[in-house]
């Protein structure tokens, strides 16, 4: 698979599930376990949701995180590229990259505080 077509899958994936109500984390907790073309551990799941759990709650422009999981040397790292309001909700513009050896796959998504107090996927 090119790697535009692996964006193009992947995007098509999230637009599936922007309508979804869970939590970002189990959103993608779908995409990036064996069905989503990685095999992250529940090590790895652990280490990436807190990792972007901590960037999404500092929120300013700028904050950045990293994991890394020498076990299964997948590794990651994030940073809010934009902060904002949408609809009365905190809302981020996250850039991210999933890695392991040399291939590594960028993300870009955008995220909002639900009423309830999670981070969902939104468009």
């Amino acid at each position: 698979m090119t790697p535009t077509s692996r964006r193009l899958t992947v995007t098509a994936l999230f637009l599936c599930i922007l309508g979804a109500s869970a939590p970002a984390f189990a959103q993608f907790a779908f995409l990036f376990g064996g069905r989503g073309g990685t095999d992250f551990t529940s090590e790895d799941w652990s280490m990436f949701s807190d990792a972007m759990r901590k960037v999404l709650d500092e929120g300013e422009t700028g904050s950045r995180g990293d994991w890394s999981n020498p076990k299964t040397g997948f590794r990651g790292d994030m940073m809010v590229e934009g902060a904002y309001e949408r609809d009365g909700l905190s809302c981020r513009h996250v850039r991210f990259n999933i890695m392991r050896a040399q291939n590594q796959v960028p993300y870009r998504m955008n995220f909002c505080k639900t009423d309830r107090g999670t981070w969902a996927i939104a468009p």
